[in-house]
């Protein structure tokens, strides 16, 4: 799996994490580009050194151990804390006209932008199909930032995975709490300042398919698998509607790519927007979190950077279908 993840990026930059989500086993972990650590064993020459910490893509850089804004691949999970807090109800659904939105005069000029307009009320499953910031944005303030800053720290943020290797722990902000109404519509849908890794992203996946409990990560042969860390962060019924919600996805939203496969797939994209402020575009960072629908014996969560030419969170969907083609042959 740590082979056919890394042969996959193709000289990509980005990193990705694989568990078996029923059991908690990391499967792999992977930073790319990569360098080969024999030079450093055997002696390396300065210009060598000098080549690899010059290189713009930082091949010496461990993202896997690293954060990263996860775009709209958190969307499944601020959904669950929403179920879970009562602020979203299945199938009630919200009216949205137009694809911008803002909430009064303490917004200034600024709006949240969808991709697509609805032609109807909104519920939480067509906001995940169709990817809508604006529904989440909207759910995020309507929820608070107490309510929504716990909901996160219930799924681990804030707080050191529990691992054997040190990794950067997910926040929802820079400092742990959410003050601007901006921001917390911002970080409803995976933009403001919320970072995670790719194997804790891929563990908040998991209470959507062991009925609402979030395991445990292990990477030793000796560690006990199946192992909880998260208890009942959502109703099974809950678990059950969002594990539906993501085989939607790649049947009729944004993950179509993923019906390459001869074997259904289900999951959910991410587009992180790395621009600042004041510019009108900027480089942009494709994630897909995705799973064999029936087997779920795979979970990759897969990052991409610098997607924004070559077809945003799609080209990163297109990756991770073909590395499960590879695995499940």
């Amino acid at each position: 799996m740590q082979e056919a993840i890394y042969e996959a990026y193709d000289g990509d930059s980005g990193t990705a994490a694989a568990i078996d989500p029923k059991t908690g086993e990391t499967l792999a972990l992977v930073s790319s580009p990569s360098f080969t650590p024999d030079n450093f064993l055997y002696g390396i020459s300065q210009s060598d050194y000098d080549n690899l910490q010059n290189d713009p893509q930082q091949p010496m850089l461990n993202r896997f151990s690293a954060t990263f804004s996860p775009g709209s691949a958190i969307k499944p999970v601020t959904a669950a804390i929403g179920l879970n807090n009562g602020s979203i109800k299945p199938g009630e659904g919200m009216e949205i006209n137009g694809l911008t939105w803002s909430n009064g005069e303490g917004w200034g000029d600024y709006e949240v932008r969808r991709v697509s307009e609805s032609d109807g009320p909104v519920d939480v499953t067509d906001a995940l199909v169709r990817s809508d910031n604006i529904y989440f944005a909207r759910k995020g303030v309507e929820m608070g930032s107490e309510k929504f800053v716990n909901g996160f720290q219930e799924f681990g943020f804030g707080e050191d995975l529990p691992f054997e290797y040190p990794m950067t722990s997910s926040t929802v902000s820079s400092n742990g709490a959410i003050d601007d109404e901006v921001q917390l519509a911002n970080t409803s849908y995976g933009q403001g300042e919320i970072e995670t890794s790719a194997l804790h992203l891929a563990l908040t996946y998991t209470p959507f398919l062991n009925d609402g409990n979030m395991l445990k990560p292990t990477i030793l042969a000796d560690n006990d698998d199946s192992q909880i860390w998260k208890e009942q962060l959502i109703t099974s019924d809950q678990a059950t509607l969002i594990q539906d919600t993501l085989r939607d996805v790649v049947e009729e939203g944004t993950a179509s790519g993923a019906q390459d496969a001869d074997f259904p797939i289900s999951g959910k994209t991410g587009t992180a927007e790395l621009k600042l402020a004041d510019e009108e575009n900027g480089e942009e960072n494709g994630w897909f979190v995705g799973y064999p629908s029936e087997d779920q014996d795979i979970l990759i969560a897969m990052m991409i950077e610098g997607t924004h030419d070559r077809g945003g969170s799609g080209y990163t969907v297109n990756k991770v279908t073909d590395i499960l083609k590879e695995v499940k042959q």
